[in-house]
């Protein structure tokens, strides 16, 4: 489920439509299956844009049962979204105070660009922004801080709003959770710093740090081969591995 598929919600209430659920459901659970086969077939080679599964670049043998479990993790995801507080009241709200982002914006911190992308936002009736954070996974709550600190210093660097005027809300499409992560000025200060951290750790690796140059030789790479197995990056950093497989 995730950002995308909310996102496909909001953007036909968007546009005046109803979304049955069960229909609705229909289109996700076959849109599912014509990206698998899409996949299974190659395609993603010729069109990168096309989706792409790990378990076929990698030949992962998965049981049909976990396909099918994925299935139905979706379905309820997509059951629990629609049945959302928070979704009645973001249809109340006019569009005009809806805060869209379909991709990653940057803005400049310290001469960095940093890049954010809040899966949604709108102003609520207090004229408080609202910040939201889909989540369909189980929560971890060191990430989602940092994270959700993150979209408190994109709301004040680039909409100009201090972190009390700001909701920031974790929402689990699992069980309908809507957790409030509450953020003032000093926790602000806190999050620029390890944002500081971050890209100072980054920097260290690059042997141009002005031209954004990187070399492979300079990244360690883990000597734990069983996390190889479901890294993304395994077929560059691991070909070894890859053609193991």
């Amino acid at each position: 489920m995730g950002g995308r598929r909310a996102r496909g919600i909001l953007k036909a209430i968007a546009e005046g439509y109803e979304v049955p659920t069960e229909p609705f459901i229909r289109d996700v659970v076959e849109r599912m299956r014509q990206d698998w086969r899409s996949s299974r077939d190659g395609r993603y080679r010729d069109n990168p844009k096309s989706a792409a599964l790990f378990e076929h670049e990698y030949a992962v043998d998965v049981k049909p049962e976990a396909w099918q479990a994925l299935r139905q993790h979706v379905e309820g995801c997509v059951r629990t979204f629609l049945r959302l507080p928070l979704l009645a009241e973001i249809r109340r709200t006019p569009l005009a105070h809806w805060l869209v982002e379909y991709s990653s914006k940057a803005f400049e911190f310290e001469g960095t660009a940093v890049w954010v992308a809040p899966d949604f936002g709108f102003w609520n009736d207090a004229d408080r922004l609202v910040l939201v954070d889909w989540k369909t996974g189980a929560s971890a709550p060191e990430s989602t801080s940092f994270q959700l600190g993150c979209y408190a210093l994109y709301a004040h660097e680039v909409l100009k709003r201090p972190p009390d005027q700001v909701n920031l809300l974790e929402v689990n499409l699992r069980d309908g959770a809507v957790t409030a992560v509450h953020w003032d000025d000093a926790r602000l200060e806190v999050i620029k710093e390890r944002v500081r951290f971050s890209i100072r750790a980054m920097k260290a690796y690059l042997a141009d740090a002005e031209a954004n140059v990187a070399v492979m030789e300079n990244f360690e790479r883990t000597e734990e081969l069983r996390l190889c197995r479901w890294c993304n990056f395994r077929a560059v950093c691991r070909p070894d591995l890859n053609s193991q497989s």
